[in-house]
C-alpha cells in the first residue's frame, strides 16, 4: 500500500485513494464489540494496513453480508481502537440481500426491506459507536447471475432489461 501510494502520489495522483477491503473473517473475536480482537494471524498485517490508513486518512473497506451488522462495524471500530487507529473511519465494500435462492429468506420482500433499512439505519445514521454518515456501497446494481458462483446470484436492484427488481422507499414518514 505504502509503495503504491507513493507511486501515485510521484506522478501527480495526490488525490487518489489507496485502501484494501477486508472481511469480518479477520476478527477472533466478533461477538461482543469491547471484546473484540484481530486474529493472531492477521493482527500484524492489520496493525501495518491500520497504521497505513490512519496516516493517510483514507477508511478501511470491510465487506459486511448481512446480518448483525452494526454488531461487526462496532467490534471493527473498537478493535482499530485498540491498535491505536481510532481516527480510522470505515467504509461498507459490499453489502446485500439477494431477492431469490435460499428460501424462504432470499425474496424480493426481504431484499427489499434490507436495502432500505441499511440506507436509514447505518449509511445515514452510521453505528451507536460512530453516529455518521457511512460510505456504503451495493454489491450488484444488475441482476444478471450470468458466470456467477450461486451465492452471488440475486443481489441486483435491476434486471438486465433495467426495470426495477426491487423499490427503495429513500424517505420515511
Amino acid at each position: 500500500m505504502n509503495n503504491m501510494h507513493t507511486t501515485l502520489t510521484s506522478i501527480g495522483l495526490v488525490s487518489t485513494r489507496v485502501t484494501t477491503i477486508v472481511s469480518t473473517k479477520v476478527l477472533a473475536i466478533s461477538n461482543h464489540p469491547s471484546a473484540g480482537a484481530f486474529s493472531k494471524e492477521a493482527l500484524v498485517t492489520m496493525y501495518d494496513i491500520a497504521a497505513f490508513l490512519s496516516r493517510t486518512g483514507t477508511p478501511l473497506m470491510l465487506n459486511v453480508y448481512p446480518l448483525l451488522m452494526p454488531l461487526i462495524l462496532n467490534t471493527f471500530h473498537l478493535t482499530l481502537e485498540k491498535i491505536i487507529a481510532a481516527n480510522v473511519s470505515i467504509a461498507i465494500a459490499g453489502t446485500g440481500w439477494p431477492s431469490d435462492g435460499k428460501k424462504p429468506y432470499a425474496n424480493k420482500e426481504n431484499a427489499q426491506i434490507y436495502k432500505s433499512n441499511l440506507h436509514f439505519n447505518i449509511v445515514r445514521r452510521g453505528t451507536p459507536r460512530r453516529p455518521q454518515l457511512m460510505d456504503t456501497f451495493i454489491f450488484l446494481m444488475f441482476d444478471d447471475n450470468q458466470n456467477k458462483p450461486v451465492e452471488q446470484q440475486n443481489f441486483g436492484f435491476f434486471y438486465p432489461n433495467m426495470q426495477n427488481l426491487i423499490t427503495l422507499n429513500m424517505i420515511r414518514q
